[in-house]
């Protein structure tokens, strides 16, 4: 029996753990990656914890993990990117042990399982960011928390010392995304809900009941109290960040279960109808007094049905998902847009939960197979897109055709100023000369670069590489006017999320016989055929793909069509490290 029940468990986090590590190193690191690398690369542990808070959105905790890990096992993609992993991996026993706590074995089972194979956990799982540890930290904290609030825990010392340890989990979630605050309140919701647990006397005159009526009285004060905030402070507005719509929620909703690919409309339709009917059943309870037959129909089981939201598992459960999603998007109506998808990844945890007491609802186990059949159907095709497409930028592509085929003295140019970590990175030619353009709307706080300013950084030079990544069609095709000049566009290639040209203003470049450039080189893997290099071959004009993915160009002639919402889109992703 003893194996019976952990053999499933023992295979979930196997799969998991396959997902997260396979090709971890593969694709190259990205610019928020970059820039986290940068940040552990300039400073000191020291510096990290009082530098980080003032100059990036995000407390330094996973910094000063992250500077410690790379003074001991390098800076290569995978080495940066293996914390992560690991955060992911572990992540998965600890949210099974958590809904076998606050439920039995098979809600553990089914939350374990949506964690391991969602597309969306195995991507901040292999990225050099905060979120595989946020999550980790979420589910330990619950774990402290329902054990604060346990029955069990009777014996003072013991509860003391849960009790030490919850908080400081608390203080870690806030050290490592400012969005664990939001955690720390539905912990603490929890708390006030099952107080006639932890404080069955109350706290001084005030009774239990007491207590619970001024958390409920200040809950509903504090939009009012959200509204003086805004009026009062002058909060950072992230401009990549919109109002959360309805259809912006519903599509974050989704994309916990099916990750960031372009899914059908009705898929992800059919997916929150079936994750939503299945959290609502957390709080359905079947009458068992009278045993379910096979033969028994729809209309008697429906019949034993009643609403139970009186339930311990379901009330952590339910304020697990509904605090740290819904809290940011109070926040952005009534203070600044704050919610934004990996920032309320948080909330996932507690969805998962939900849809594990859901299954666990189900009066048959035949229907219990059949719904969790059905959410593996979901997730599992959208994971292998995850691992058969291109997910970010390749720079070391890119930057190998400069390695390669570079001039002693060529200028390399890069668009926009927040990826020039990519040069550094991946570019070690100490022969050529380096600058960077600071483009219109690019988020980093610079004024943009105007055209002269931009031809005045290429005077001396006649061979000029330009690496894109950042801007809207109209600000490339300015930028690529002022680079070119009385240059000849002899190379182009485009890269998934990076373009690359060079242009040469020697007599052979005229003539189109520069042999020793490289537009002589054959496209790598995974990049597009490179575009005419005649001199009259006039700027491209780039659209968003219409494929698995918002994020790839392709290379078209000028034309009035194309995606302007993917312009904005690419412009608000790229605008910051976030």
């Amino acid at each position: 029996m003893y194996r019976r029940r952990w053999a499933p468990v023992v295979a979930v986090v196997a799969v998991g753990a396959a997902l997260r590590l396979y090709g971890i190193g593969s694709e190259s690191l990205w610019t928020d990656e970059l820039i986290t690398l940068a940040f552990v690369q300039s400073m000191t542990a020291g510096e990290l914890l009082t530098t980080i808070p003032r100059v990036n959105p995000h407390p330094p905790l996973y910094y000063v993990l992250l500077d410690l890990w790379v003074g001991a096992f390098g800076t290569t993609e995978t080495a940066l990117r293996l914390p992560s992993t690991l955060f992911g991996v572990l992540s998965i026993p600890a949210l099974y042990l958590l809904g076998r706590r606050i439920g039995d074995h098979t809600v553990g089972l089914v939350a374990a399982l949506l964690l391991a194979l969602s597309p969306f956990h195995v991507r901040y799982a292999q990225e050099v960011r905060m979120y595989a540890l946020f999550v980790f930290l979420v589910v330990a904290s619950f774990l402290l928390v329902h054990a604060v609030a346990d029955r069990r825990s009777r014996r003072p010392r013991h509860r003391r010392g849960l009790l030490a340890a919850w908080v400081l989990s608390c203080l870690l979630l806030v050290g490592t995304h400012y969005f664990g605050g939001f955690v720390v309140a539905a912990q603490v919701t929890y708390l006030v809900i099952r107080l006639d647990r932890v404080l069955p006397r109350g706290v001084g005159s005030f009774s239990t009941r007491r207590i619970q009526r001024a958390y409920g009285f200040a809950t509903l004060a504090s939009p009012l109290f959200l509204l003086a905030l805004g009026a009062v402070f002058d909060l950072p507005h992230y401009f990549y960040i919109p109002f959360p719509t309805p259809r912006f929620a519903a599509g974050t909703l989704a994309r916990f279960f099916v990750g960031y690919g372009t899914v059908p409309l009705a898929v992800s339709v059919a997916v929150l109808v079936l994750v939503g009917t299945l959290a609502t059943l957390a709080a359905v309870r079947f009458d068992a007094t009278t045993p379910l037959d096979f033969d028994s129909s729809l209309r008697a089981t429906l019949r034993r049905a009643r609403v139970d939201v009186g339930d311990d598992g379901l009330a952590l459960a339910a304020v697990a998902f509904l605090v740290p999603f819904f809290g940011p998007v109070l926040v952005s109506y009534l203070v600044v847009p704050v919610f934004w998808p990996r920032y309320v990844i948080a909330a996932s945890v507690g969805l998962f939960l939900l849809v594990g007491l859901g299954v666990r609802t189900l009066p048959r186990e035949s229907l219990q197979v059949a719904a969790v059949a059905l959410l593996v159907v979901a997730v599992v095709p959208m994971t292998g897109v995850y691992h058969t497409t291109d997910q970010k930028e390749e720079w070391r592509e890119a930057g190998n055709v400069v390695e390669e085929n570079a001039h002693s003295g060529d200028l390399v140019l890069l668009m926009d100023r927040i990826s020039e970590y990519a040069l550094t990175y991946y570019v070690d030619r100490e022969d050529v000369e380096r600058g960077t353009i600071v483009g219109a709307s690019s988020g980093t706080g610079y004024d943009a670069n105007t055209s002269a300013e931009i031809a005045e950084k290429t005077v001396g030079h006649d061979r000029v590489w330009l690496f894109l990544n950042h801007g809207t069609d109209e600000e490339r095709e300015r930028v690529l006017t002022a680079v070119r000049g009385s240059r000849t566009q002899v190379f182009h290639r485009q890269f998934f999320q990076v373009e690359l040209y060079l242009f040469d203003r020697s007599p052979d470049a005229a003539s189109g016989t520069d042999s020793d450039s490289a537009a002589s080189t054959e496209p790598a893997a995974g990049a597009s055929a490179s575009v005419s290099t005649s001199a009259s071959a006039s700027p491209a004009t780039f659209v968003a793909d219409p494929g698995v993915t918002d994020w790839r160009w392709r290379s078209v002639s000028r034309t009035t069509g194309g995606s302007n919402a993917g312009a904005e889109s690419r412009r608000h992703r790229f605008a910051v490290a976030d």
